[in-house]
């Protein structure tokens, strides 16, 4: 005897196949969306190495680039300050504004001094390495290491193995160098107590 308001197993099953379709779709959306995204940076790319030729393009995405991931950074930073947290490596992800569908990816290793991650598909290098030029595309992923950088200056980022680099899967290693201060961090022999 099912009381009002208690479903039917039939019931539960057709909500999670909604749910999962769902689901399905947002990542679907997320996916098309990025496809898009990566087709401006393509055709922006593209006419400044017509106008302006190679060098002086990768010199330009570098620099636009970099500014990109230092904003995100910072304000990753602002977002776990505002939650209560402190902006370790282990609280990156807790405040980062990443979608959490359309890239497929799996943490390897994590703690509170590395960070390991394997991305199987962006829809980014999809894109790119159809239509593109997977060499000024991957100046793109220079926002990792500045993000990470402007989130904590100790944070060293790097891509081990890119997809656009011929690789089947990217692999981004992040690191907190024990050498260097955070500038973020007030400094204790300068504190007015």
């Amino acid at each position: 005897m099912h009381r009002k308001g208690d479903k039917t197993m039939s019931q539960q099953r057709k909500d999670d196949e909604q749910t999962k379709d769902t689901d399905d779709q947002h990542r679907a959306d997320v996916v098309n969306m990025a496809k898009r995204l990566a087709l401006v940076y393509h055709y922006l790319t593209k006419t400044l190495k017509e106008e302006l030729g190679r060098q002086e393009t990768r010199r330009l995405l570098e620099r636009a680039i970099w500014r990109y991931g230092e904003h995100v950074g910072k304000k990753t930073r602002e977002r776990a300050e505002e939650m209560g947290l402190k902006p370790t490596l282990s609280n990156f992800s807790a405040a980062s504004d990443l979608p959490s569908r359309g890239w497929e990816s799996t943490v390897k290793e994590a703690s509170s001094d590395e960070h390991r991650s394997v991305v199987e598909y962006c829809p980014f290098a999809e894109v790119w390495n159809e239509i593109g030029d997977p060499d000024l595309a991957r100046v793109y992923c220079l926002v990792d290491q500045a993000k990470y950088r402007a989130y904590d200056a100790r944070l060293q980022c790097e891509h081990v193995h890119n997809q656009l680099d011929g690789d089947d899967y990217c692999e981004i290693y992040v690191r907190k160098m024990q050498d260097v201060e955070d500038p973020h961090t007030p400094d204790e022999t300068h504190s007015m107590n």
